[in-house]
C-alpha cells in the first residue's frame, strides 16, 4: 500500500482568525476531536499561547513597510501523513519525520518567520499545526510569493514530498490529480470520521435460459450459431486495428507538432540571446565588478583587485595585467573572472541586472529581453580549476606571510579543503562543495565568495563540545594553531539568519557556543547575532591570524607588531571620520 506525505495550508487574513485557529491549537478551548488525557504529548516549538502568538504575530508584522488591507497576515500549515504511516512507524521514526518537516519550513520561510510549530498527538492522527508570518526575501508581506496559483500549490506539494515525505517511503498525491483541494478544516473533519464498515456486494446473476442449459448439458451449438461467432470476432478484431492505426497516427502527428513548436522556441530563444548579448556589453563594467565582490583601488579608481590580479576599466574596455590579456563588454569581463563560458556569463548577467536598479537606470529599454534570458536554467557553481603548479606559491604565502603552521595547510590540503587556483588564489572549499573563498596570495590582494555563502569548518583532534564562530578561514586555521580544541566555523559572507539558525542548531545539539570573532565594534555586532548565550572570547591583537604571528615573536617585535597596529587603527579612524574611508 503506498503512503502519501500530506500538506494543506490556510490563508489567515485577520488577527482574530490568528487568534480562533491558535486557541483551538493550543488547547485554550474545549477540542472536541481531541482526546485530552493524551493531550500532554503535545509539544511546541515557538510560542507556546495563542497570546504569545498574537504578540509575536504583531511584533514581525511591524518590520513589514506596508500592509495592503486584505493582506494574508499568516500562513497556517497542515502537516501529516497517511494514517498506516503512523500506525506501522516508532515513536523515533513519527519525531524524525516531524523534524525534516519543521526545518523544510524554516528553510523556506525564515527562522524567524516561523513563529511556532505544534506537533500533535491528542487527535486520531499526529499532524503538525504552524504558524509563519509570509514575508518574502526583500522584506514584504507577500504571501503570494509562497501560495498564489495552482502551479505555485504544486510546485508546494512536490518539494515538500521531495525534501521531507521521501526519505521515510512517503509519496507525492497525484500531479496534476483533478482531485479538488480541501481546507485543513475540512480535512480535520474527515480524519476524525469513523472508518465505515465494509460490506461484500454480491452482483444479482439471472437464471440461464433453456436454450443455454440445453448448450451447457450437451455441448454443442447449432452451425448458424458457430459461423456467426466467428463473423463478429473477425470484425471486432478489424475495428480494434483500425481504432490502433488512428492512435498510432495521432500519436506521430501530436509529436511532430510538439517537436516543430520546441524547434520555433529554440530559434526564437537564439535570437532573442543574441539580442540581448549584445546588448548586455553596454553595461558598466564597474557595476560588474561591484557585483563580482571585487574591489576598486581608492589611489586610482581605473584599477580594481580582481581574483585575475589588478584589472584597469576604460569604459567599456578592460585589461588584465597579470594575465597581460584585455577584452571589451561585461560578457568577456565575467568570462575571464568566473572562468566560465559565454551562456552561462550571459545568463549570470541576466540574472543579476535583470530587474535591479542599475537596469532601471541605464538599460531600461532591455529589461523584457534580459528577463526572457533570465529564466533559462543556469548552470550549477563550478569549482574553481585547481592548478597544481601554483599551490607551491600559495602554501609558502599561508606559512610564511601568515604563520601558519605546515601541518594545519598540509591537512587541509589533503582532505581537499584547501587548495590553489589559476590566479595563485588561496581556494578555501565551503560545507557541501557549494561554494568557496578565494585569498588573493599576490601583492594584488582580493578576498571574496564564490558559489553559496556557507560556513568553513573546522576540527580539532582533540575535540570538547564547543564551536567557536570566527570571520574568516585564515582566522579559524589560526585558532587551531593556537591549539583551540572544539569545533571552528568562519561565517565568510553568512547572513545574519544563516549565523543565528547555525548556532541554534549546535545549541540544540548541546554545543557551548562561542563568539570569537575580530577584536573591533563589527565583532561585537556579529557576536550579538549569535544569541546572549553566546561567550564572548577576543583576540589580542585585531583577529586570531595577528595574534599567531605575534606568538611567535620576541618581546621587541611584539611590542612594535602592537604600536604598528594601534598606528594602523588611528589613521583608519582619522580618515573614517573625514569621509575617505569606507
Amino acid at each position: 500500500m503506498i503512503n502519501y506525505a500530506i500538506l494543506r495550508t490556510a490563508k489567515l487574513k485577520q488577527m482574530s482568525n490568528i487568534s480562533g485557529s491558535a486557541r483551538h491549537n493550543f488547547r485554550e478551548k474545549e477540542t472536541l476531536n481531541a482526546d485530552s488525557n493524551l493531550t500532554k504529548n503535545n509539544s511546541t516549538n515557538g510560542c507556546q499561547s495563542s497570546k504569545e502568538l498574537l504578540k509575536e504575530a504583531k511584533k514581525r508584522l511591524e518590520t513589514v513597510p506596508t500592509i495592503r488591507k486584505n493582506a494574508v497576515l499568516a500562513i497556517e500549515y497542515f502537516i501529516g501523513a497517511s494514517p498506516e504511516f503512523f500506525q506501522n512507524s516508532t515513536k523515533e521514526q513519527i519525531e524524525n519525520y516531524f523534524d525534516k518537516a519543521e526545518d523544510w519550513l524554516k528553510n523556506k520561510h525564515g527562522f524567524e518567520n516561523v513563529l511556532a510549530v505544534t506537533r500533535q498527538y491528542d487527535e486520531t492522527s499526529p499532524h503538525i499545526c504552524a504558524y509563519v508570518i509570509p514575508i518574502d526575501k526583500k522584506g514584504r508581506l507577500n504571501c503570494s510569493e509562497f501560495l498564489d496559483g495552482r502551479e505555485k500549490l504544486s510546485q508546494l506539494q512536490t518539494e515538500f514530498a521531495e525534501t521531507c515525505g521521501n526519505p521515510f517511503g512517503l509519496e507525492r498525491g497525484i500531479e496534476g490529480s483533478k482531485a479538488k483541494h480541501i481546507t485543513i478544516k475540512e480535512y480535520y473533519s474527515r480524519i476524525q470520521q469513523p472508518v465505515p464498515e465494509i460490506t461484500t456486494y454480491i452482483p444479482y446473476v439471472a437464471e440461464p435460459t433453456k436454450k443455454q442449459i440445453i448448450v451447457q448439458t450437451f455441448g454443442f451449438e447449432t452451425e448458424y450459431t458457430r459461423q456467426k461467432k466467428i463473423q463478429q470476432d473477425l470484425h471486432h478484431k478489424k475495428e480494434q486495428e483500425k481504432i490502433s492505426q488512428q492512435k498510432s497516427i495521432e500519436a506521430k502527428a501530436k509529436q511532430y507538432d510538439l517537436e516543430a513548436s520546441k524547434n520555433r522556441l529554440r530559434e526564437q530563444k537564439l535570437v532573442e540571446m543574441r539580442e540581448t548579448s549584445i546588448q548586455l556589453r553596454e553595461i558598466p563594467l564597474e557595476r560588474v565588478l561591484e557585483r563580482l565582490e571585487c574591489v576598486k583601488d581608492k589611489k586610482d579608481k581605473k584599477n580594481w583587485k580582481t581574483p585575475a590580479g589588478r584589472i584597469t576599466v576604460t569604459d567599456n574596455k578592460f585589461y588584465a595585467h597579470d594575465l597581460a590579456k584585455g577584452g571589451i563588454g561585461a560578457i568577456d569581463l565575467v568570462i575571464m573572472i568566473e572562468q566560465s563560458d559565454y551562456k552561462n556569463s550571459v545568463n549570470w548577467l541576466s540574472n543579476e541586472f535583470g530587474t535591479g536598479a542599475v537596469l532601471s537606470e541605464t538599460l531600461a529599454n532591455l529589461k523584457p529581453k534580459i528577463e526572457t534570458i533570465a529564466t533559462s536554467v543556469h548552470k550549477s557553481f563550478t569549482m574553481p580549476k585547481f592548478e597544481e603548479q601554483n599551490w607551491q606559491h600559495v602554501k609558502e604565502y599561508l606559512t610564511k606571510t601568515r604563520g601558519l603552521s605546515e601541518n594545519i595547510v598540509n591537512e587541509m590540503y589533503s582532505s581537499k579543503k584547501l587548495y590553489a587556483d589559476q590566479y595563485k588564489n588561496a581556494v578555501f572549499v565551503l560545507e557541501n562543495k557549494q561554494g568557496v573563498v578565494l585569498r588573493g596570495t599576490t601583492d594584488k590582494s582580493f578576498h571574496g565568495v564564490r558559489g553559496k555563502k556557507l560556513a568553513f569548518e573546522i576540527e580539532s583532534k582533540n575535540q570538547d563540545k564547543q564551536v567557536a564562530f570566527v570571520e574568516s578561514a585564515i582566522d579559524a586555521m589560526s585558532l587551531r594553531d593556537l591549539n583551540f580544541n572544539g569545533k571552528i566555523i568562519s561565517t565568510s559572507g553568512n547572513s545574519n539568519f544563516q549565523i543565528m539558525e547555525l548556532a541554534t542548531n549546535f545549541k540544540d545539539k548541546g554545543f557551548k557556543i562561542i563568539a570569537a570573532y575580530d577584536n573591533d565594534k563589527a565583532g561585537d555586532n556579529m557576536s550579538r547575532n549569535l544569541g546572549y548565550s553566546a561567550e564572548r572570547m577576543k583576540p589580542k591583537t585585531k583577529d586570531w591570524n595577528d595574534d599567531l604571528l605575534m606568538q611567535k615573536m620576541n618581546y621587541p617585535q611584539q611590542q612594535q607588531f602592537l604600536k604598528n597596529l594601534e598606528s594602523k587603527k588611528l589613521e583608519k579612524n582619522k580618515s573614517m571620520d573625514f569621509g575617505l574611508g569606507s
